[in-house]
């Protein structure tokens, strides 16, 4: 725990119950899609064991043949429109302007976890809204965040229920852990993901959270707020092997960006 986010040592305020903490996360545009693996994996969801890579391909599956299909029943909105108009609004960014491309584009890139898309600027990142609800539709399974975020200088914190059909807001989430079909993680704001996880499901080692830069062109948005030099070690589902990753950000004047190191433990 770094001293940046010492606001998650507050876990009374987040609402998280005894027996359960905040886990750790892949970094560099695939937090989302790792921490439901590892809430899938502690469940036993059926289908399994999950990673990064699997719940992509199962989010380009569904987009493939359900691309019709309605999204919002309220304005008939179906799943192809929902995703090029979140590209629009800047969810994610492309090198073309013509809105008709967005979903070509989303479709040719959204199996790329973070490391097979670094060429091309940055991974698409998971949205509870579009892949979130892809993924119940899929495994029969229910979303909580939990969003952690300031405004105004204010802290504030909010709780969220993602299924197959909608997104609503919650005031009284405890039962929520109860439920062995809901997966629990933490938005810790500008999108990055942690999982919430049993504790009896967390290594006994401590390390620190993911490097996580938001989106810097290309596939993603263009904000980095990232202005300092900072270490961080990676441990999740994300890579196939045992690994543990030592990214170095840089300051957001460089152009050099983000350098990663990787040692393969043994």
């Amino acid at each position: 725990m770094t001293e940046g986010n010492t606001e998650l040592n507050s876990w009374g305020a987040l609402g998280i119950p005894n027996g359960f903490t905040i886990g750790e996360a892949a970094g560099k545009g695939d937090c989302f899609f790792d921490s439901v693996a590892q809430g899938m994996n502690e469940l036993h969801i059926s289908g399994g064991p999950f990673d990064v890579k699997l719940l992509r391909q199962a989010c380009f599956n569904y987009s493939d043949c359900n691309q019709g299909c309605i999204y919002d029943s309220q304005t008939n909105k179906a799943w192809r429109q929902a995703i090029e108009e979140d590209a629009v609004a800047g969810k994610y960014a492309t090198n073309n302007f013509q809105e008709q491309a967005h979903f070509y584009i989303y479709m040719a890139n959204i199996r790329l976890t973070a490391a097979e898309s670094s060429h091309l600027g940055g991974a698409i990142w998971g949205r509870p809204e579009i892949e979130g609800r892809m993924l119940c539709q899929i495994y029969g399974i229910k979303l909580h965040i939990i969003e952690n975020f300031h405004s105004s200088g204010q802290e504030v914190i909010g709780h969220q229920l993602v299924d197959s059909s909608r997104s609503r807001s919650l005031v009284e989430h405890s039962s929520l852990y109860n439920d062995p079909q809901i997966i629990h993680f933490l938005n810790e704001g500008l999108c990055h993901f942690f999982p919430i996880l049993r504790t009896t499901s967390v290594p006994n080692k401590s390390i620190e959270r993911g490097a996580h830069l938001p989106p810097s062109e290309g596939i993603q948005s263009k904000n980095n707020p990232t202005d300092r030099n900072t270490l961080h070690l990676v441990r999740s589902v994300a890579a196939s092997q045992q690994q543990v990753s030592l990214s170095v950000t840089q300051p957001q004047h460089s152009k050099q960006g983000q350098k990663s190191l990787k040692v393969l433990l043994k």
